[in-house]
């Protein structure tokens, strides 16, 4: 069981906090839209064309809906509230978030490129140009940080070391 800084109630590891503070997805660009949609509709052009054009048509829209479906229910969800951050599939608790740093485009490039560490979590999408990044203050935890993509990263960073104080 673990304890949150400012709460006297005992925590249960794996619990979430009750008020989310930020939520948001890291869906793709524009691009792999555009690319989905051109693949399962040149899908449906091609069974339509040797089975009948209804059966290309129904092909074609499911094939779109599905993948469409897919494609945003596995995109990595970013979720932070008063107890844990969630990143993806990773959840850390609040209390071993170390200070968050923002980093512009130009830093995301350079540290996805030359200044990862091995055993960093990270969650980059190449369409998303900032990040955030802070170090991981559990000791026994493996990752050494946690880089990752944000739409609104000042925001998360505000909010992080808005929880942190």
């Amino acid at each position: 069981m673990n304890q949150h800084s400012g709460n006297s109630a005992l925590i249960a590891e794996g619990t979430n906090g009750k008020n989310v503070k930020y939520h948001e997805r890291l869906l793709p660009g524009i691009y792999v839209w555009l690319l989905i949609t051109f693949m399962t509709i040149s899908l449906g052009i091609a069974y339509g064309y040797v089975y009948g054009r209804s059966f290309g048509i129904i092909l074609g829209g499911l094939s779109t809906g599905l993948t469409f479906l897919f494609t945003y229910k596995t995109s990595p969800i970013i979720q932070i509230d008063d107890l844990v951050v969630q990143v993806g599939n990773a959840r850390i608790p609040i209390k071993y978030v170390g200070t968050p740093k923002l980093l512009d485009q130009q830093q995301t490039v350079a540290s996805r490129r030359a200044h990862t560490h091995r055993d960093a979590y990270l969650v980059l999408r190449a369409a998303i140009k900032e990040s955030v990044l802070f170090e991981v203050t559990d000791l026994e935890d493996p990752h050494p940080y946690w880089h990752f993509s944000s739409r609104q990263p000042n925001q998360v960073v505000e909010i992080l070391k808005e929880i942190n104080n």
